[in-house]
């Protein structure tokens, strides 16, 4: 049998260069896949801030209808806007960060979970719609035959905030009652 002799010698280590090169390659696509993962849960809680922020506004319209139904005349209505309550002669700008106020606009009588600051509201009455015999008082076919009688409309408008202030929904609804 004959011994069989490998020599080692002309090797100078360029498996270990591609192999340095194969994992700075899986290195820099584990931190790119990092990064889109880390996008993407930025944008979930973005979306869930929102969607918090779109519930509350719901809240305080609903709760703002709610109230419409408790009133019996608009005499509480003023030009000034306070408590929530404003004429049809006042001009509310919502995009204004001080029109949402506890002089001007209420709070929302609840709770809910999670929401940096409370919903708020304000209500305005739009006036008398009167109604003739058999028609509909309705805003693109949305509404019901109702008889005979003047109904007044109200403009709702809710601000709501998720959990951090820079989230807020700003809703509107138009509200109907016979007083």
């Amino acid at each position: 049998m004959k011994n069989i002799v490998i020599s080692y010698s002309k090797e100078r280590g360029s498996v270990l260069i591609i192999s340095i090169v194969l994992l700075l390659i899986l290195t820099l696509l584990a931190l790119g896949s990092m990064k889109d993962s880390v996008m993407e849960e930025r944008m979930a809680g973005s979306f869930r801030d929102q969607n918090l922020a779109f519930q509350a506004a719901e809240s305080a319209l609903r709760n703002g209808e709610a109230f419409i139904e408790t009133l019996a005349t608009t005499s509480d209505f003023n030009i000034l806007c306070t408590q929530g309550l404003c004429s049809k002669e006042a001009t509310p700008d919502p995009f204004q960060p001080n029109q949402w106020g506890s002089g001007f606009s209420k709070s929302y009588s609840g709770t809910i979970a999670g929401v940096s600051d409370p919903p708020r509201y304000y209500i305005q009455v739009i006036g008398a719609i009167q109604e003739s015999s058999g028609t509909e008082i309705n805003l693109n076919g949305y509404g019901e035959s109702v008889g005979q009688g003047d109904v007044t409309g109200f403009r709702v408008k809710a601000l709501g905030r998720g959990s951090a202030n820079t989230s807020q929904v700003l809703l509107e609804s138009y509200y109907g009652k016979r007083l």
